[in-house]
C-alpha cells in the first residue's frame, strides 16, 4: 500500500509539473505508426477533438515541409543511435489556419536485445508567443 501511495504522489507531481510549466506528454511505440499525445497538444493546436493517439501522416499533414524533413531527419538519427537526444523547434498548422511554433524533446526510452529502438518519449511544448518576442526584438 505505501509503494502505491508512493507511486500516485509520483504521478501527480509529475502531472502538476507538466501543468505548471504548459508542457504535454508524448509517446511513442515504434512499432506502431501513432504517437500518443497528453491532452495540451491538441490545445496548442486548436483541435480539442483530436483523438490522443494521432496518425503520423496527420502529423506530417499539418507540419511545415521544411520543418517535417528536419523532423524526420533528427528523429531518424535518434532511431539509428547517432544522436542520444531529439529536440526541435517546428512550425504546425493551427486549426484556425495560422502557424504556431512548438519545441518537441525526447529520447528512445526502450530497446529491444539487439539495440532497435522500441519506444521514444518526451514532451511537447507550444512556442508560439515567445518566437513572436523574439522575432520583434530582432527588428
Amino acid at each position: 500500500a505505501d509503494t502505491q501511495r508512493a507511486k500516485a504522489a509520483s504521478e501527480l507531481r509529475l502531472d502538476l509539473a507538466l501543468r505548471a510549466a504548459n508542457l504535454g506528454m508524448w509517446d511513442w511505440d515504434t512499432s506502431r505508426p501513432f504517437i500518443y499525445f497528453e491532452e495540451p497538444f491538441a490545445r496548442y493546436i486548436g483541435r480539442p477533438d483530436l483523438p490522443r493517439e494521432v496518425p503520423m501522416a496527420t502529423l506530417m499533414s499539418i507540419t511545415d515541409p521544411a520543418d517535417g524533413a528536419r523532423f524526420n531527419a533528427q528523429m531518424s538519427d535518434l532511431l539509428r543511435g547517432r544522436t542520444g537526444f531529439f529536440d526541435i523547434e517546428h512550425r504546425v498548422r493551427h486549426a484556425d489556419g495560422r502557424w504556431i511554433w512548438l519545441h518537441t524533446f525526447g529520447n528512445v526510452t526502450a530497446r529491444d536485445p539487439s539495440g532497435r529502438a522500441q519506444r521514444v518519449t518526451g514532451v511537447i511544448a507550444d512556442i508560439t508567443a515567445r518566437k513572436a518576442m523574439e522575432a520583434q526584438l530582432a527588428e
